[in-house]
């Protein structure tokens, strides 16, 4: 019996969706090291999500508001632990490569809300690996995956607007 390593694991995940994807988890952390799965959050350009504690802190910058993985490869990388760990606010199905998601480029999700993803990594940290393992933190800085961004990326609410499991995303190609 062979155990499949978490490399193998990611390489056999089916491709994601490159045009239009869909939300699978949306995930508040209102206060830290909490974290609860609702079913829908505003979006709001001054804060990004409601009530979620990490638009409100100063960055700096409006690059961190949200931050977005796919749902796929959280799963994987969790390894049985609750993916909602992770501390992103959006989980998708969606590729979100640089070739396919270039920094600057904006998404729809849903009917309403606008997002642009972030010239800064998102990288992981102590936390993640606490809770997800150091192979887990290692395997999303690999030379192998970095073109997938396995961390996922960070977002800036461009229109705010409402967003629920089960939206759809879709890549607004030309976008300013």
């Amino acid at each position: 019996m062979s155990t499949l390593t978490l490399a193998d694991e990611l390489r056999a995940l089916a491709p994601a969706p490159e045009e239009v994807g869909r939300v699978v988890r949306v995930v508040l952390r209102p206060a830290r090291g909490t974290r609860s799965r609702v079913q829908s959050a505003m979006l709001t350009v001054e804060g990004g999500m409601e009530r979620d504690r990490w638009g409100l802190r100063s960055h700096g910058s409006k690059a961190r508001q949200l931050s977005a993985i796919r749902a796929d490869v959280i799963d994987a990388l969790a390894r049985g632990a609750d993916p909602i760990l992770s501390g992103d606010n959006l989980h998708i199905l969606l590729d979100l490569s640089r070739s396919n998601l270039p920094s600057g480029t904006r998404l729809q999700i849903g009917s309403a809300a606008v997002v642009q993803v972030s010239e800064e990594i998102h990288a992981p940290c102590a936390l993640f690996s606490g809770r997800f393992g150091q192979d887990a933190h290692d395997i999303t800085l690999a030379p192998e995956f970095e073109e997938e961004r396995l961390r996922g990326v960070l977002l800036s609410v461009v229109e705010g607007g409402r967003v629920a499991e089960g939206d759809e995303i879709r890549i607004l190609r030309g976008s300013p």
